[in-house]
């Protein structure tokens, strides 16, 4: 009897553990918001630090957001559990890792007004992966079985591995080569699904080979998400060792500029619309440099851009 007894009252606790977004029978009654990601490289349950949901209502108000630790989602598959919320239409929204050392999201009270940007104006480190979803759902009511709503996730961070490549050119005595990333962003606006450009931003390298022994110089940047049409471009400059002084020996490259032409062997363009950028993440700018500083090709993911020898 005893026995019996005890069984009855873990119940309730061992019910949960059977519970999946396969199969939400065993599953508390609630909301379950589960997530995939677009590309399927990522990994959410391996990204996901924190986690904000907001559910705004038909007239774009918010009308409740809930927020979670790591810890608070379900551990299989890292699923948010929402236990009460009103029945009715709601847009939701999704962002991953929002709220830390590297983003800020702000403007939570109205769907119009809601935004992500970077908390600096300088970024010298390695970003943390920001990823967000939406969807309109439709909350029935409480009953016996639990509602899962699946949401798809995009990022929104980009790292770029700059490798640069002297040919017959021998830099100047006691000048070192610098690289950076600069833009006109770092912010990511919900209601228009775009960045509007007013928050500038300095990318630095987060880590340098100094390109000893015959190897590439490489510069590791991380940046906010690319647009068609963005201003972020590349700086190479030479600069005095001890003075910290540019030369005035440069190079500027428009990033957006450049991937909107690189195309595959079957003549395909792989970068040309905010819908293929979005899928893509990292990037691998390659570029030589001949006598006189002048740039002998550029190429992205091993697609040539530019060749021939384009004067500065």
């Amino acid at each position: 009897m005893n026995k019996k007894k005890i069984l009855w009252l873990l119940l309730p606790l061992l019910l949960p553990a059977g519970c999946t977004k396969e199969d939400n029978r065993n599953c508390q009654a609630g909301l379950y918001i589960c997530f995939e990601t677009k590309n399927p490289k990522h990994s959410y349950p391996d990204l996901v630090a924190k986690l904000d949901l907001f559910f705004y209502g038909r007239d774009g108000n918010l009308k409740a957001d809930f927020h979670y630790t790591r810890d608070e989602l379900r551990q299989n598959d890292r699923a948010a559990f929402v236990p009460k919320i009103s029945e009715g239409d709601y847009r939701i929204v999704a962002v991953v890792n929002g709220n830390n050392q590297d983003y800020e999201t702000l403007g939570i009270e109205t769907y119009e007004a809601l935004y992500t940007r970077l908390r600096e104006g300088t970024v010298d480190s390695k970003l943390t992966d920001l990823l967000s979803s939406e969807k309109q759902v439709t909350v029935g009511r409480i009953g016996a079985v639990a509602q899962t709503e699946t949401m798809t996730l995009a990022k929104h961070n980009n790292n770029i591995r700059l490798k640069i490549h002297y040919e017959n050119y021998i830099a100047p005595y006691n000048t070192v080569l610098d690289a950076f990333v600069e833009e006109s962003g770092g912010i990511f606006h919900y209601n228009t699904y775009s960045s509007p450009g007013v928050h500038h931003v300095r990318y630095l390298p987060w880590d340098k080979l100094s390109g000893s022994n015959g190897l590439p110089q490489q510069f590791d940047i991380s940046t906010f998400r690319l647009w068609i049409g963005s201003d972020a471009t590349i700086h190479i400059r030479e600069i005095d060792a001890i003075s910290g002084n540019v030369t005035g020996r440069f190079y500027t490259l428009n990033i957006t500029n450049a991937l909107i032409t690189v195309r595959n062997q079957a003549g395909e363009y792989l970068y040309d619309t905010n819908e293929k950028l979005e899928y893509y993440d990292e990037y691998e700018i390659t570029i030589t440099l001949g006598g006189d500083f002048v740039v002998l090709s550029v190429s992205i993911d091993n697609w040539n851009v530019v060749g021939g020898g384009v004067e500065i």
